[in-house]
């Protein structure tokens, strides 16, 4: 409206000068925009912390060594455990959960 209609209003009324108007119209937007961009960075959900870093458990009476995982199916050591503690058997393909 500022644009366009401003201007021509200004100039059918004959009150003031078309281009001061369409600068104050682009200065209107121009202003309003950088007001919604610093009202929309305030707002931002930050991420949550991540989670603390944990030490492998221990074998009881094993002195602080970390215990050694074994498949409950054949005893083999498992070939990888993925993100969420699935590991899978490297001799019988078990797969199992890890905690």
């Amino acid at each position: 409206m500022f644009i366009v209609g401003s201007p021509i209003a200004a100039v059918a009324g004959g009150f003031a000068e078309p281009v001061i108007v369409a600068l104050v119209g682009f200065g209107i937007i121009i202003v309003g925009g950088i007001l919604l961009g610093v009202a929309g960075m305030t707002h931002r959900n930050p991420l949550p912390p991540p989670p603390p870093i944990q030490r492998p458990p221990t074998a009881p009476g094993g002195e602080g060594r970390p215990m050694e995982l074994a498949c409950p199916n054949c005893g083999a050591a498992p070939r990888n455990i993925d993100r969420f503690g699935i590991a899978t058997c490297d001799y019988c393909q078990t797969r199992f959960l890890v905690r």
